[in-house]
């Protein structure tokens, strides 16, 4: 969890001064380009309860939430800074919810089963700390690599903060797969 919104800190602050240094585009601009984000996660959130809902374990929605974190930075990384809205900027603020709007309730569901009921509002707060600490740490390792890497380049540098998502998000998914593949793989072998 505290990878994977490490890497969303990423994504989200680089996003937006990628649009508004490196596009030229106004402040207004960069703000409507961020239109799908409330309506992909309005899906993400009744996919959410679809899955939770026909009992798919919180660990394989979280796992599949750091999938998106992951493909979201991944596009940013690669992004051209002369391009359409609709190729890579346009996906980005598609995709980005799903790890958003996945993975909080299935932490917070995996989290809160690991204590007894009276103390699961505690669990569900830590879960939220966890998220906005994670945030801040993630942008502080990436605008160190940032500024080790730029070396007088600002494409550069913001490349570099997004592959720094990249490897955080990847992290996060393969950190996330152990629970996946302890319930059924390893339950299957006993």
């Amino acid at each position: 969890m505290s990878l994977a919104w490490s890497s969303f800190g990423v994504l989200v602050f680089y996003l937006v001064n990628f649009l508004t240094q490196l596009r030229g585009e106004s402040i207004l601009i960069t703000a409507v380009q961020f239109i799908p984000v409330p309506i992909a996660g309005f899906v993400a959130s009744y996919l959410n309860t679809f899955l939770l809902g026909r009992r798919v374990p919180p660990a394989d929605v979280l796992a599949f939430s750091c999938i998106w974190f992951m493909v979201g930075n991944l596009l940013l990384a690669t992004m051209p800074v002369h391009q359409s809205f609709w190729y890579q900027v346009f996906w980005v603020n598609v995709l980005a919810p799903f790890g958003i709007d996945l993975s909080f309730p299935a932490s917070t569901l995996l989290m809160s089963r690991l204590v007894p009921p009276e103390q699961q509002g505690i669990a569900a707060s830590l879960i939220a700390t966890v998220v906005y600490y994670s945030q801040s740490i993630g942008l502080g390792i990436a605008g160190t690599v940032q500024s080790e890497i730029s070396n007088g380049s600002v494409l550069r540098g913001y490349r570099a903060a997004f592959f720094t998502g990249v490897g955080m998000s990847g992290l996060a998914f393969l950190v996330s797969m152990w629970p996946v593949v302890k319930i059924h793989v390893l339950k299957k072998n006993i």
